[in-house]
Formats: structure tokens, C-alpha cells, sequence
């Protein structure tokens, strides 16, 4: 599946690239990637991301690197997430 929406995307590219440049030309084609690239950093800039609260202000007992990687890694286990990135990477 993923192979196939790369091979669409090969030869769709260049059609839509041509119909793109036929109708609104270059400058139209830069005005439109220009305009996105703005969209995108709009969204990023007007993101608000929650500050995590540390070991450090809460008072909260510290913990080692290795105790945050290895309980990453059961959760991600156990929610299935790994077995889907290995499916998806097939």
C-alpha cells in the first residue's frame, strides 16, 4: 500500500506540476507554496505548549534516564504502537 501511494505520487506530480504552471504559472505556483509555508508557521507560532512540570520545581523525586526509556518503551509496547510501525515498515 505505501509503495503504491508513492508510485501515485511519482506520476501524479509532474500532471498536477503542468496543469499548475498552465493555469496560474510560476509566480502563481510560488505564491501558493509561499502561502502554505506561512499557513504552517501561523499554526506553529499560535501552538501553546503546556510547560511539563520537572523533578526540580514539584518536589518530585527524581528519576534516571534509564527508568524513563525502559517505561516508554512497555507503554509503547503495550499499546500496540511498536507492533504497527512493524507492520507499516514492511
Amino acid at each position: 500500500m505505501v509503495q503504491f501511494s508513492e508510485a501515485v505520487g511519482q506520476i501524479a506530480a509532474p500532471i498536477l506540476a503542468v496543469i499548475l504552471i498552465a493555469t496560474i504559472q510560476l509566480w502563481g505556483v510560488i505564491f501558493v507554496d509561499f502561502a502554505t509555508f506561512l499557513f504552517a508557521v501561523v499554526v506553529l507560532l499560535s501552538t501553546q505548549i503546556p510547560r511539563v512540570p520537572t523533578a526540580l520545581s514539584e518536589g518530585v523525586a527524581r528519576r534516571s534516564l534509564l527508568h524513563d526509556v525502559v517505561t516508554g518503551g512497555l507503554y509503547h509496547h503495550a499499546s500496540g504502537v511498536v507492533r504497527l510501525i512493524g507492520f507499516l515498515w514492511r
